[in-house]
Formats: structure tokens, C-alpha cells, sequence
């Protein structure tokens, strides 16, 4: 009565070949005996209750323990969660909770992900490049989708001379007669220090080719502004915060040509783009050198410049 028989080739966890394990005695008994006695006909695994050590029993008892608290404080905030959206659309991937699973970028919950918000920068050298600037931004925009991008309010810096018109939705929020993409990109950046969340996204676009019209500029700027706006970076992947046409590692981490999509919660990590030219960052930072992207390469490689960078193209 104080013994419970376990039929080995059910118990595969336990050595059935030792006369002894850690918690439990194997017993041997011949294949006649326990046929004569109507029990089972081979190996037996013993458990002698009374053998087993109290301090053993004790020290189960609290790992049960431990594991049942750990659960209780994990799930019931998710079962508080589901209750508090009774009624309502879940989108658990803007929630956090997938993204937390997937070791993602995450800032604060945003239930219903904006549109893309487009950056663009605009320089026009002379008077004269008017028409070939105008029919690159209306080449440009015409690649925007309403459905993904915020097609009504495109973030526009002029520089050099000012274009008469643009196409609609362009809205010129600041023209300057001088100055580089900076200017420009600390507006992205500044946007995105206010809305850090992982499920808004920004585009970075410049009129690619406006001051040295090759025919191999108006390829690559094709090409960059194809993939800036393209339905697979608006829809990046939960593994991605950085998405362009293509991405190099060398010499520098960078994106050839300097268009993108970025989530906002990696980019607010991102340093201040006009650190550089205010005397904020060390002076070994002006130096060009394209191996570092430092210098004349800073902000090329300025979106793939901090450690969390996740790009893919």
C-alpha cells in the first residue's frame, strides 16, 4: 500500500536500466512473478513515498509556487487589457504586445497607425532650372499613394531659388537661400521626437539631380524615390525601422542616395541632424572621411547612425 507501480515504457523520462534515480528506486522483478500475480511483465518504476525527502517535497512545492504567481501577474493585465477594449477594434501590433515579442522598436501605444508623413527637400540653384526642377517634384509626387501617405500636407524646405508653383499638396513651410538636407531633416527629426511611436513612419525625399542633371541621377533617383514610397516600406516588417530601395554597410551604414522610411520610434533615438553644423558634436566629425560618414557623408549616413538601426531594402 505504501508503493505506486508505473509501467516503464509509460514513464520515458526515467532510467529504467539503474537500480536507482534521484527521487525513486527501480525494482526488477521477474517476468513469471508478475504474471503469477496478474500485475505487469516488465520493468516496474517504484515510488516509495515514504522515502522521498521532505525538504525535496518542500522545495517542489515552492518552484509550483513561484510559477503560478509569475503567471497570475503575467496574464491577468492581459485579461485586464481585453476587457477594457470590449467593443472595440484590437490592434494588437500598435498595442506593443507583438512588438515587445518581437524585440521591435516601441514607444507609446497607438491604436490607429497615421499616414506616412512625407519630408521633402527642395533646392533649386538658379531662375533658369525652374522647369527641370518643377518636372522632378512632379515626376517625385507622383509616386504618392493617398491610401498609405499624407498626400495633403507634404512637408516641404525650399532652398536656392524659390519655385513659383508646386504640385498640390506640397506645402512650402520654410524657404532658405542657402543651407543642405539638415534643415530638412531635423523637421522629420523634430516630428518624430513628438510622436515616438513605432507605427508612425516618415519618408525622407530630395529633388535628387536638381543641381547636377545626369541622366544617371534621374535613374538613381527613380530608383530611391520608388522604393521610399513603395507599398513594402509603408508595410515594413515588425524586424525593420529603416527601409529604402537599398542599403550599404560599406563603407559607411548608409542608404546610396539618401531616400528612406523610417518608423518614428527609432528615428527619435537618432541625434539632432543639425548637431554638426551648430558645433554640437566633436570636431573630428568634420572631417571628411567616408569610411566613418563623417563630414560631407553625415547625413547620408545619419539615419543608419545609431546602434538600434534595423534596415532592410
Amino acid at each position: 500500500d505504501d508503493f505506486v507501480a508505473v509501467s516503464c515504457k509509460h514513464v520515458k523520462p526515467f532510467d529504467c536500466t539503474s537500480k536507482q534515480t534521484d527521487r525513486h528506486e527501480i525494482v526488477y522483478r521477474r517476468a513469471s512473478e508478475e504474471r503469477s500475480r496478474g500485475v505487469f511483465a516488465e520493468p516496474m518504476l517504484v515510488l516509495d513515498l515514504d522515502k522521498m525527502p521532505l525538504a525535496k517535497l518542500w522545495q517542489s512545492a515552492r518552484v509550483l509556487a513561484v510559477t503560478v504567481i509569475f503567471l497570475l501577474n503575467f496574464l491577468l493585465p492581459v485579461f485586464e487589457a481585453e476587457r477594457s477594449m470590449d467593443g472595440q477594434d484590437k490592434d494588437w501590433e500598435s498595442s506593443g504586445l507583438i512588438a515587445a515579442a518581437a524585440n521591435i522598436d516601441t514607444g507609446p501605444p497607438h491604436r490607429l497607425p497615421p499616414k506616412v508623413k512625407i519630408f521633402y527637400n527642395l533646392f533649386t540653384a538658379r531662375a533658369e532650372d525652374e522647369e527641370s526642377v518643377q518636372k522632378i517634384v512632379v515626376e517625385q509626387f507622383a509616386h504618392i499613394d493617398p491610401e498609405l501617405h499624407d498626400a495633403k500636407h507634404v512637408s516641404t524646405l525650399s532652398i536656392g531659388h524659390r519655385l513659383p508653383a508646386l504640385p498640390p499638396g506640397a506645402v512650402i513651410e520654410h524657404h532658405f537661400e542657402t543651407g543642405g538636407e539638415e534643415r530638412t531633416l531635423r523637421k522629420l527629426w523634430e516630428y518624430c521626437k513628438a510622436n515616438p511611436h513605432s507605427d508612425t513612419k516618415v519618408v525622407y525625399l530630395h529633388s535628387k539631380g536638381s543641381y547636377h542633371p545626369t541622366p544617371q541621377n534621374a535613374k538613381l533617383r527613380e530608383f530611391l524615390t520608388r522604393g521610399a514610397l513603395s507599398t513594402e516600406c509603408a508595410h515594413l516588417p515588425n524586424s525593420c525601422n529603416v527601409c529604402s530601395s537599398r542599403m550599404s554597410p560599406l563603407p559607411h551604414p548608409h542608404t546610396p542616395g539618401n531616400m528612406w522610411l523610417a518608423r518614428c520610434s527609432y528615428i527619435s533615438k537618432v541625434f539632432d541632424p543639425m548637431s554638426l553644423s551648430e558645433g554640437k558634436l566633436p570636431d573630428h566629425m568634420r572631417e571628411e572621411n567616408h569610411c566613418k560618414g563623417s563630414g560631407r557623408y553625415l547625413m547620408e549616413h545619419w539615419v543608419h547612425s545609431h546602434p538600434s538601426v534595423r534596415p532592410c531594402d
